[in-house]
Order: structure tokens, then sequence, then C-alpha cells
């Protein structure tokens, strides 16, 4: 039979309609797993509180109740610990606040309106106990409500104050400013070179023309027209000061594809030159070695994703499904040596498959299916733990469209849901239970909850709201602490709260999520016991509370609008009023890190990606701060390598018995071969996880040993898949009746996918998230206006912070 296909199927029109009825049939398959899900108005429900205004009422265990008689006398004596400040002559109801250095915070008010718009600056170089109006020192001019207060990625006393007409700078934290006036309209964000403080960039906003600063930002030169992304290079294969952009083609023409298409170029030295890279590009970024980029086939049909690991010279498709233009694909995260990539699902399902790459960022496998990701929210759940390595938070949807949180420790090895805490009884118990968390999805549907807190600082600690259930739930949350990256978790606070990790996690500082809180609550020991400080007897719209960056300090700050007179109000907590004592070398004790994830008995406890690392970390019993320059010492160990430290490779999936069998679907085979990538892929059946140090200098050692497999070598041989002995007349009959067959499923299946994908495009998605609660909307409208304006997108060194939630 074989042969006889072969002969009646030898062009390539032949060969064409006989993939395409494979493909046609196995999506068929796949259609029938489209999830119908009921539209509900989501946004038009109501957040009931159950909070008093009163003090918190908290049973405590005797070791929280020594705490309150040894140390906390002078605040049952109603000691004040903290200063407040009133911006008594400010209208103006939009903040912007950026910390400038230790202690040191400015302020910028900026009016909402247009036609009217005024603005001031103020300065407190004390944590915001006391705050001096400084708008003299810029002339008076009104300051941009967008972006108009910006900091230095490296240097925290550098700040850039964004006018109409000028740019001023200070560079001893807002004491002095240098007037650099502007010739174009500054209104964008400013971008920094990671090696050089004085070259920056920018674009003006309505020309897409990008401007170069080489000395700081007080003088600037246009350097390309018609720009849509730009970035600094961080590759190590260019030049110093190399900028990457993506200039506008009109050129291009599709008739699939309506869009703008851009060219990628890229310069240096006087950027007079730009060298293209790529063409019909969509977007493209850059982050470490990797700049990936999606391009345009040549009809337009259908999107691929490009990867250079070598500054631009040579670039590879990513080994990823077919992207038509109802579908997309987003790369969420690139920090730890792979790439973490989102594709969408056909339909509008709001899910799709979750994929990790090699080494290289072109080979992908298969990561986490159903991944939460609704493009009509313009978010995702995707979260990287900060406070340990390799871990990360998502959501996927389940077969009956609810929501579950899923966890991962090895880098998106393995995905499992999060074993819930002990003591914390099950919302349904007559199903399993597990924590479930809020992030992202959550806040766009107005849900009054935090996303989930980490950063380096505090080694292990996380905090979330979340629910102990099968799904995510619509009742108010409460919150949860983990201490070990993740494994582990407690219940630490009854309800909502707005929360804050201080003194690199030896404070946590928590707010009740009511609309006028007057208590704030703290704890030493990682959430288990907390002690409550009453901080006024106002009624304040609370706005933020806020830590100084690096979550070192032990100073923190709320924020709010008073009810009584619309004045703008802050409260500084210092916390060393009530911890007095620096904590010394007895304090801290060796932990070792992923150490949950085994028993103790092993000899590989603690190992993951091939490192085994210990932290000296604070005793939850002591009562020391760490300090404001306290560096977390750690011991590492490189670990035998396991079969833990390897991944499958492309076209193999995991058996039984985890070992890499050959298991990809034919359907994904030929996929390969009409798109001409089989010479790229070579697969080895393991492959190390990216990042990975494990070694292999003893006979434990796993070691891999697996033949090497061209899957071009599969592609030739393709076709020839069935072996029927049949005469030559019989077998002309038979591949007659194939063709007819074949044609009349052809135009059968095209009316009917037709049909789906219409269907499919009027479809809006709603998820079994239930009835999501928010707050009651009462608030003056003055207060509307400043949480509808534009707050700060910060950066990797996060010294801007967000007020208005």
């Amino acid at each position: 039979m074989a042969s006889v296909l072969a002969r009646h199927f030898a062009s390539p029109y032949q060969r064409f309609f006989l993939l395409l009825f494979v493909f046609l049939v196995y999506n068929h398959v796949k259609a029938r797993e489209v999830i119908h899900m009921e539209k509900r108005d989501i946004s038009a429900s109501k957040y009931e509180h159950s909070h008093s205004q009163t003090r918190f009422k908290r049973s405590v265990d005797n070791k929280c109740q020594e705490q309150e008689e040894k140390f906390l006398q002078d605040l049952k004596n109603n000691k004040s610990i903290h200063e407040e400040f009133v911006f008594r002559n400010e209208s103006n109801v939009s903040i912007m606040l950026t910390w400038a250095d230790d202690g040191v915070i400015l302020v910028a008010m900026t009016s909402p309106r247009e036609m009217k718009a005024s603005s001031n600056l103020y300065r407190s170089d004390t944590f915001g106990g006391n705050f001096k109006e400084i708008s003299s020192l810029l002339e008076n001019d009104i300051i941009r409500k967008l972006n108009g207060l910006q900091h230095h990625k490296s240097n925290v006393k550098k700040i850039y104050v964004i006018t109409y007409s000028n740019l001023f700078i200070t560079e001893d934290g807002g004491k002095s400013f240098t007037k650099a006036p502007l010739n174009f309209n500054l209104d964008g964000s400013l971008v920094f070179n990671d090696i050089s403080e004085n070259h920056i960039l920018t674009r003006e906003s309505e020309k897409k023309q990008l401007h170069l600063s080489s000395d700081g930002g007080r003088k600037w030169k246009p350097i390309a027209s018609s720009v849509n992304l730009f970035f600094w290079s961080t590759s190590k294969h260019d030049k110093s000061y190399t900028v990457y952009i993506s200039q506008k083609n009109d050129s291009y023409t599709s008739t699939y594809y309506k869009g703008d298409v851009y060219t990628l170029k890229k310069s240096s030295g006087d950027y007079k030159v730009w060298k293209s890279l790529l063409h019909e590009v969509v977007s493209f970024g850059i982050q470490g070695n990797f700049i990936y980029a999606t391009t345009l086939t040549k009809d337009g049909k259908e999107r691929r994703m490009q990867i250079s690991s070598d500054g631009g010279i040579t670039w590879n498709e990513a080994q990823l499904e077919t992207i038509t233009h109802d579908r997309f694909f987003s790369v969420l995260d690139m920090s730890e040596g792979l790439i973490f990539m989102h594709v969408d699902n056909p339909g509008d399902t709001g899910h799709g498959t979750l994929y990790t790459s090699g080494q290289d960022g072109i080979i992908y496998s298969k990561s986490l299916e159903r991944h939460l990701y609704p493009s009509l929210y313009g978010g995702t759940d995707f979260y990287k733990i900060k406070s340990m390595t390799g871990v990360y938070f998502t959501s996927r949807i389940q077969t009956d469209n609810t929501i579950s949180t899923v966890i991962t420790f090895d880098r998106g090895g393995i995905w499992q849901e999060i074993e819930p805490p002990a003591g914390v009884p099950c919302a349904d118990k007559m199903k399993s239970c597990h924590l479930h968390v809020h992030n992202v999805f959550s806040k766009k549907q107005h849900v009054n909850v935090e996303v989930p807190l980490s950063t380096p600082s505090a080694v292990g600690l996380i905090l979330v709201h979340g629910h102990v259930a099968n799904t995510l739930q619509t009742t108010e949350p409460d919150v949860f602490v983990s201490s070990d990256g993740g494994y582990k978790w407690h219940k630490a606070l009854d309800k909502a709260h707005h929360y804050q990790i201080a003194d690199s996690g030896g404070l946590l500082v928590a707010v009740p999520s009511e609309k006028f809180p007057k208590y704030i609550r703290f704890s030493t020991d990682e959430g288990h016991c907390w002690h409550d400080y009453k901080f006024t007897n106002e009624n304040i719209s609370f706005t933020g509370l806020l830590t100084e960056p690096g979550s070192q300090s032990m100073s923190v700050s709320i924020w709010g609008f008073r009810q009584s007179d619309s004045k703008w109000k802050v409260h500084i907590i210092d916390f060393r009023n009530v911890i007095h004592q620096k904590c010394q070398e007895s304090d801290y004790k060796l932990w070792l890190a992923h150490s949950s994830r085994w028993k103790n008995t092993e000899e590989n406890t603690g190992c993951l990606l091939g490192l085994k690392t210990s932290f000296y970390r604070l005793r939850p019993e002591s009562w020391c701060y760490n300090g404001q320059n306290h560096i977390n010492k750690n011991e590492t160990k490189v670990c035998p390598c396991t079969r833990s430290d390897y991944q499958c490779d492309y076209g193999y999936e995991a058996d039984m018995n985890q070992n890499c069998k050959r298991g990809v679907p034919v359907g994904r085979d030929i996929d390969i071969c009409i798109r001409g990538h089989e010479e790229k892929i070579v697969s080895e059946g393991y492959r190390k996880i990216p990042g990975d140090k494990c070694s292999c200098e003893n006979s434990k050692c796993f070691k891999p040993n697996t033949k090497k497999i061209d899957l071009g070598v599969l592609c030739h041989s393709r076709i020839q898949l069935i072996y029927l002995p049949l005469s030559e007349s019989a077998a002309n009959y038979v591949v007659a009746a194939i063709v007819v067959v074949i044609l009349v499923l052809v135009l059968a299946m095209s009316i009917f996918f037709i049909h789906k994908l219409c269907l499919l495009r009027r479809h809006k998605v709603v998820y079994r998230y239930s009835l999501l609660n928010q707050p009651e909307d009462e608030i003056e409208s003055q207060v509307e206006s400043a949480l509808s304006s534009q707050k700060l997108t910060f950066g990797d060194y996060s010294d801007d912070e967000e007020l208005l939630q």
C-alpha cells in the first residue's frame, strides 16, 4: 500500500491534500474540547464587609502572649511610635512618589484636569514624617501627570522630574536640581543603560522619534524615526551602547494581516547607520543574551517566534505550534536562563499551553496545559517567586471551567497544586482541597485583594491572599504565609489585608482591607504572632501601605485621604521604637533551601537545579532587627546529577517510570516537516534543565545514554505509513475511492471549521469564577480621580511605589 500511495500521491499537490486531511481530522477531535462558558456580570457584584472598625480581637497562644508581655509594654501604655503629616495646602488629588535615598522621599502632586493643570513637589528626609514643598526649585513648572516623576535605574539619588517644557535633574535626592530644556515632547519613560549611568533613551510620542542622551539627560539628539519598540542591548555579543529598534515598514502588504509591521534594526557608535536584522516583525524583546521577535510569514497568514542568542547575527525559529491571527503567544519570563512562553489555544478559550525552552531558547517542551491567560483582560497569574530560585505560581482552568492555582519548584518541570495548611478547614469537605491564590486575574475583576508578595532580601518568604478549597473561591480571602519558598503554608490573618515585607523578612506589616482602617498589625516571627497598633482615630480613605525599596527598612508609611477635609495624610511608623536590639550572630540559624522537597534521609536532600544552598536566616523567636544593610549569607554545594536534573527533549515524553520515550503525535511531526524545520531539530531524548549546575564526578551520577535522532529522517519517510498486500488494479480502485472521500471530507470539514471560527470569534469568555465581589463605591469624586490617575511603571529596582490601588 505504501508504494501505491507513493505513486498516486507523488506530486506536491496530492501530498498536500493528504496532509490536509490528516490535519482536519486531528483538529476535529481537538475542536470538541472547546468550552462553552456562561456570561455573567462579575463587576456588578458588591463586597460585603464583615469587619468592624474597632481593634481586632484575635486569640493568641502562649508564645504570642509572652511576646506582648515581654516586649510590648510601651504599646500597652499607649506610647506613640509614629509621626504623621497632613498636606494642608494641597488641592491636587493625583500623587506620584519615589524614594531618593535612605529615608528620603519625593512626592509630586498633580491635577487631573488638562485645562487647569497644576502641580507641587515635596521632599521628606524623615521617611515621610515631615514634608517640605520644593516646587520653586522647578521654577514652578507644571509636572506631567504621566511619567512626571522617574528615578534612575542604578542611582537612587538621581531623580528626573518632567514638566511640559523642561527636564529637571537631581543627583542629591532633591536638594538641588539642574534644568535641561526640551525641544521635543517627552511624555514617555526614560530607558537607562545598564553600563553607563549617563546613557538614556526615550521616545517622542506623536512622531515616534527616538532620542538619545549621553550626558545624563542634559542634551538630547534624535537617532531614529517611526520607532515602535526600543531597547538597550544586554547581549555579550554586542558593542557597548548598542540599541535595538523596531521601525515601521510601510512596504509590507497582506490580505490576511492588517496591523502595523516593522523591521528590526540595531546600531551603535554615532547611530547614523542602522543594520536590518529581521523584516515583517510584529514585536520583539530583549533579556540577557536572548533576543526574541515575532514575525509574519510572507503571506501574513501566520506568526512565528524567532530567537537569537548571538546579538542578532543568526536567528532560529522557536519550535512551537503554528500561530494564526486568532491566537497569540507571550514571553512570560527569561530571567533564569530559559524562556517561559504561553501559546494561546485556538478560539476564545482564555487558556493555552505554557512551554519552557532549552538553553538556546529554540527547542521548547510542554510545561503546563490549560494555562489561564484571557486575552480579554490582558493579564496572567504567572508569577515568579523572588525569594526562591526556580519557584513560580500560575493559574489554570480545570475541565469544569473553575480556576485553580499551581506551583512549580523546578522552573516548570513539574506543576502541582499547593498543599493546604494544617488546621485550616476545607470549604467543601466532600472534595479534595488545596490552597488557591488570588493574583492578577482577580485584580482585573476588581476583587479587593493583593497579588502575591516576595522579595529577594527575605529568603523563602511569600505572602498571598487565598482560600483552602477545591477551587478559587468568591468569598473574602484570608492571608497565608510560607517561609520555605511555597512548600508549606500557614494561615496568618483572617480576611483580606494590605501587606508588606520589611527588615529583610524580619518584620511583616498589614493593614485591614477596610475603607477607614485604624490599626496596623505587625509580626516578627514570619506571620505566626500578630500585634496591633492604633495609628489614627480619624476616617482616612486608605490608598497605600509602603516600605522602602528592597524591604530592608524598619519604617513603613500609611497613605490616605482624610475624610473630614479631603486632605492627603501620611502616617510614618518606625518599628525601631518597638524592636530596639540589633540582631547578633546567635540570632541566626542555618536553613537548607528546598529541604521540604526531600526526605531528610535522602542523600540529595535540598538539591535543586544541581545546587544545594543553605542560608543564615533569622530565628523566628528572636526579637531583634536585621538592619538596613543586612546581607543574606549562604553556603552552596554542587550536587551529583540525577534524573530530576533533566527534562524530556523535544519529541519525547516521560513514561510511567520517568524514562523519556519517543512520544510526539503523528500530526505534530507532519506539521514540523511541512514547515521545513527538520534540519534544526536534533533530539537526545533527555536534556539538562537550563541553568542546572549538577556535576557527574562519580558513578552514582545519572548519565542519559540515548541515540541522537534527526527528525529530518522521519520527515523524508513520513508518507510511508501503511503496508497492505493489494493487487495493482484493486489498489487503483482503492486509491480512487480514497481521493473522492478525501475531497468530500475536505469540503465538509472546511465548511464546519469556518462556521466554528465565526462562532468562536463572537464568543465571550467568562469562567466559573462565580460572582466576584468588589467594595462598595462610596468614595468621593476627588478620590475617584486620584484612583484613576496614571501610576508610574517601575523597573527591577522598584524605587517607585503605587499608592493608589
